[in-house]
Order: C-alpha cells, then sequence, then structure tokens
C-alpha cells in the first residue's frame, strides 16, 4: 500500500495550474425545481453572513445564489455553507437556512478544492493503473492524499508524479462535472459488486 499525498504548494501538480473551479459551472444547467404546495411555490428565506435575508424559490442552488449575486462570485465560490454543514453548489436548497458561500480563501473552500482533487487523483490514477485499489483519500489541512495499491508489486516513484499531473490536468480541463448521488447501502453494494 502505497500513500500519495499532495500538500500545497511543495507539490508541483497541486499548483495553481489545476482549476480553482472543481466543477462545471458556466454553461452547465442545474436542475433545481421549486416545491409547490398547492399550486404555490415554495420561498426561502437565506440568511447572509452580514445578516442580510433575501427570498429565492425552494430548491434554489448555492451555485444559483452565488450567479444571482455577481458572475465573479459565481467563478470563484466552491461549496456553500447551510447551517454550518458544508455541501456542494449543486445540492438543492428546501428550507430556510443561513449560508456562507465559500470562496478559495476560506477553510471550507480550501477543504472542498482538496476533496474534489482527491478524486481527481483517483481517476487518474485509474486511468494511469489499471485495477488499482484504493484505501482511503481525505483532504487535510494543506492538501490531500490517496492510499493505493497497485497490486503486482507495482510502485509509484517521485519519477511518476509528471505523469500523474498531466493526465489530472487533462482531466480537469475536460471540466466534468462532479455528480452527487445518495443511494441505499444496498444499492451501492450491488454497484460495486459487494
Amino acid at each position: 500500500m502505497h500513500r500519495l499525498y499532495c500538500f500545497m504548494p511543495s507539490v508541483r501538480f497541486c499548483s495553481q495550474k489545476i482549476p480553482k473551479k472543481t466543477i462545471s459551472k458556466n454553461g452547465t444547467q442545474i436542475l433545481s425545481l421549486p416545491t409547490i404546495f398547492n399550486g404555490h411555490i415554495i420561498m426561502v428565506k437565506i440568511t447572509f453572513p452580514d445578516g442580510s435575508t433575501r427570498e429565492f424559490e425552494s430548491g434554489v442552488t448555492g451555485m444559483q445564489i452565488a450567479e444571482s449575486i455577481s458572475p465573479r462570485l459565481a467563478k470563484e465560490v466552491l461549496s456553500v455553507n447551510v447551517d454550518d454543514e458544508t455541501i456542494d453548489l449543486a445540492r438543492p436548497i428546501e428550507h430556510d437556512a443561513k449560508i456562507k458561500l465559500n470562496k478559495w480563501d476560506d477553510a471550507e473552500g480550501k477543504h472542498t478544492f482538496w476533496h474534489s482533487s482527491a478524486h481527481l487523483l483517483a481517476e487518474a490514477l485509474q486511468e494511469l493503473y489499471p485495477g488499482v485499489k484504493f484505501g482511503i483519500g481525505p483532504a487535510i489541512e494543506n492538501g490531500f492524499y490517496y492510499d493505493v495499491d497497485l497490486g503486482d508489486d507495482r510502485q509509484i516513484s517521485e519519477s511518476d508524479f509528471g505523469t500523474i499531473e498531466q493526465k489530472m490536468l487533462q482531466l480537469a480541463q475536460a471540466k466534468s462535472q462532479f455528480v452527487r448521488s445518495e443511494v441505499s447501502k444496498a444499492d451501492a453494494l450491488k454497484f460495486f459488486g459487494d
């Protein structure tokens, strides 16, 4: 089992060459339907960190809120805290809530970026090392890592980092959308083959 670490800025493939946006935003439609009750659209009250409030249709997403504030914010936002829980920008908000839009300058924004980067690393490793087995791959204070087993006594060395970096950049430039799916344990076991 090998552990690949990525710290900012000590490992090149975690430098600013990877876009700060880790989910497709512009040009991607996020389907978020409002809740309708007795023929009326339900509104939710969103409270911002400065105490100001705005009403939105229920089902509004963090990205839609950011877009309603400014295009620049929509480009910079990485996640949203809803009642102190950090969630992705595409998840619907269906109740009155206190929110905070997280950017790179926020600990939650960095954590979201590192979390998404760990997924990107895993995808790159799957393409470069078919059959790789993954342990854990969490975001940490200043980066992320993945425990991996390549099998057959294969090892990753420092000379492989450039290839991994290039694959990660290629995948990031594809601007694939991260999609969160909630499934039952039974469905997860079925999907991942027990």
